[in-house]
């Protein structure tokens, strides 16, 4: 028995329509999980730019990068969010009058006038 020439090309046909499914689910799931590892890698980068923070700003304190890594990926971006403005006002800020060296000299001065100035009886 002979096969027609039309049952060939159904079957072919039906190869080509299941490597096109897979092929698009394929790519599917590469597109899911393509960007799971963007979002992953991005709060990961975040997460290290606030321990940078902590380092650099609030001398490395141990209990502070515990509460770092026990923050959840909505609270970093947040607080990365709020560290980023604060960074752009930053630029923008003026600062008139003593540093803070000369503050701290004044305020020893002060403090060693008050001293000469306290008698003990």
């Amino acid at each position: 028995m002979k096969k027609s020439p039309c049952a060939a090309t159904a079957t072919s046909t039906k190869v080509i329509i299941g490597v096109g499914v897979v092929a698009a689910v394929g790519a599917g799931i590469a597109i899911v999980s393509s960007k799971k590892v963007y979002r992953q890698l991005t709060q990961r980068q975040k997460k290290r730019e606030l321990k940078q923070f902590v380092a650099e700003n609030l001398g490395n304190n141990p209990n502070f990068i515990k509460i770092v890594d026990s923050l959840s990926p909505q609270e970093i971006e947040t607080l990365t969010k709020v560290l980023e403005k604060v960074d752009e006002r930053k630029k923008n800020i003026r600062i008139e009058g003593l540093t803070i060296q000369e503050l701290k000299e004044e305020v020893k001065k002060m403090f060693v006038r008050l001293l000469d100035n306290f008698s003990i009886l």
